[in-house]
């Protein structure tokens, strides 16, 4: 193992199961590795988030460089088909640095979400909120809905 998760299966009624996995990825794990045991906890479930500390650095969700860790997270989940959320302010704070290493690995979840990092609790990591919205409607025009097909005709897109 290159990771350490906790996975539990939140079970509503009339409805697929969804895995939630907490996840820590070692600085000292091997950068190309923790993928396998990443490709594991996504088999286990489709309907599945993976949130935790990966310990990877990429431009891609707002960090300042790349590291390899990173690199391959952003690889990987370009082959598997993954999302990586990620909050728009950092989520690991260190002497005159900061960055996003806390994230959440989804796939083919289409709920809208909230991501945000929260500064409480620890003075070097920022929890995560993460809201999914699993209802959600949308709002009763009852007629109230007119187009204007002269400006649509002009500008369709």
């Amino acid at each position: 193992m290159h990771v350490e998760a906790a996975t539990i299966a939140l079970n509503f009624k009339n409805s697929n199961p969804i895995f939630l996995s907490s996840i820590y990825v070692p600085p000292s794990s091997d950068h190309s590795m923790f993928t396998f045991d990443l490709e594991t906890l996504i088999q286990l479930n489709s309907n599945h988030i993976i949130c935790g500390d990966f310990n990877a650095h990429h431009t891609s969700w707002n960090c300042n460089n790349n590291n390899p860790r990173g690199v391959s997270l952003r690889s990987f989940s370009d082959y598997a088909g993954l999302e990586i959320l990620f909050p728009n302010s950092p989520t690991r704070y260190g002497s005159n640095t900061s960055s996003t290493i806390d994230l959440t690995v989804i796939k083919n979840f289409l709920f809208p979400y909230e991501i945000h990092s929260l500064a409480e609790l620890s003075p070097d990591h920022n929890p995560i909120l993460l809201c999914f919205y699993f209802k959600y409607s949308l709002p009763d025009s009852q007629g109230k809905i007119t187009t204007n097909w002269k400006k649509f005709q002009k500008n369709p897109h």
